[in-house]
């Protein structure tokens, strides 16, 4: 299935998404817009946008949260998925760029650098 997003000129630059356990939700990173977009994945609606760091661009989703690192600062923004809000911003050092969580519950692994 293929979903469409827009948000303005030049485009959203996606740059990485995640689908929700259900299915029913699938959330994107624009790190032109430095926000993810929460769509509907039965209608392919946008459901709504969420303001996150500089130049996000990874994405991990885990018991409620996700997990967005923004590469154009040092943090990690941690929204809740029920709310669709940033509940906290977590310092992690100079240009976090992927992310990945593991089962030990307030563990994350993040990436520094993109691999070329």
């Amino acid at each position: 299935q293929s979903f469409s997003v827009t948000g303005g000129s030049p485009g959203p630059a996606l740059w990485q998404t995640a689908v929700s356990g259900s299915g029913a939700t699938l959330y994107a990173v624009s790190g032109g817009f430095n926000q993810v977009y929460v769509i509907d994945t039965g209608s392919t609606q946008t459901l709504t946008t969420i303001a996150v760091g500089a130049a996000p661009r990874g994405l991990a989703l885990k018991t409620g949260r996700a997990y967005v690192t923004n590469e154009g600062g040092t943090t990690v923004s941690v929204i809740n998925t029920v709310t669709r809000a940033v509940i906290r911003t977590i310092g992690v050092g100079a240009q976090p760029f992927g992310i990945a969580i593991a089962e030990i519950p307030a563990a994350f692994l993040i990436r520094k650098t993109m691999l070329k």
